[in-house]
């Protein structure tokens, strides 16, 4: 007569349901971008579950699931209050730096959560780049250098370090640049909603790593040449080539969905390609990596 092992509760695939439902939450716009940062703050939730999985694991398998259960939505629910309970406070702080002589630009941004617009000045503007910085409490938003040297500026844009206890998930950065310039860009973010419009950018160089992210990319529309690596991890990712550029387009993913627009870019020896890339005026070279992302080029 055989004898019935005990079950055994499957944390892995329950840990897999509950970040997936978290992440289509995040991408129906239920829940928001900014919640991974309040979650972290809840790990000892893990040593919880191990201890119950430890003394429970085996000997009630469905109580033990209940109680997981339980304290994974508990959790969630805990973070979602937080993440949408802005501070008592807010501050703002604004950058503005004049053109100048200035004919190529060096831009470095790193963003940790929130929101993030990044776009054009008006044509003919006398600024190199201004930008409008808010965050909690009484602490800088942003911090960021200037360098130039010759025709040539070097910009950093970087998350400040907060005070105390502040969260960094209600940060919201709308950053304009010029139009006259030869910008090669890097951006790096974390769980934010992040809005890039370069259309109207003489972009030469993108490179974009973001985490768990909401992402609308408006790639160059007058760049004669623009090489572009987008590397994205559990993201929503929307990308967009604007008519009258021809593209070849690579991508590299695990557990990704991709949905290419094939009758501009039909699909042949492992690329998206426009037909006419050879003898177009305007190209862009786009390599997208992604890992548990949804991803959509138009």
């Amino acid at each position: 007569m055989s004898r019935r092992l005990p079950g055994r509760v499957p944390f892995a695939g329950l840990l897999l349901i509950a970040i997936g439902t978290v992440l289509l939450l995040q991408t129906l716009g239920v829940l928001p971008w900014g919640l991974w940062w309040e979650l972290w703050r809840f790990w000892p939730v893990l040593l919880i579950i191990a201890g119950v999985a430890l003394i429970l694991g085996t000997r009630a398998p469905l109580l033990t699931s209940a109680i997981v259960i339980v304290l994974v939505l508990g959790t969630v629910a805990a973070a979602t209050l937080m993440s949408f309970s802005g501070p008592a406070r807010e501050s703002v702080s604004e950058l503005r730096e004049p053109l100048g002589e200035t004919k190529g630009l060096n831009a470095r941004v790193r963003f940790g959560a929130g929101k993030i617009s990044m776009g054009e000045l008006p044509a003919g503007s006398p600024e190199l780049v201004e930008g409008v910085f808010r965050g909690p409490g009484d602490s800088t938003p942003a911090s960021y250098s200037l360098t130039r040297s010759g025709d040539q500026a070097n910009l950093v844009l970087d998350t400040a370090q907060l005070r105390g206890w502040q969260r960094p998930g209600t940060q919201d950065w709308t950053v304009r640049l010029s139009q006259a310039v030869a910008l090669d860009l890097w951006v790096q973010s974390g769980a934010s909603d992040l809005t890039l419009d370069l259309q109207r950018l003489n972009v030469t160089h993108l490179e974009m790593e973001v985490g768990a992210s909401q992402i609308r990319v408006t790639l160059p529309g007058k760049s004669e040449r623009t090489s572009a690596t987008i590397r994205a991890g559990a993201a929503n990712l929307q990308v967009t080539i604007p008519q009258g550029v021809a593209a070849r387009i690579k991508t590299t993913t695990s557990l990704a969905s991709v949905d290419v627009d094939e009758r501009r870019f039909p699909r042949s020896n492992g690329f998206y390609q426009s037909p006419e890339y050879d003898s177009a005026p305007y190209k862009l070279g786009l390599d997208i990596e992604g890992g548990a992302a949804s991803i959509l080029v138009r």
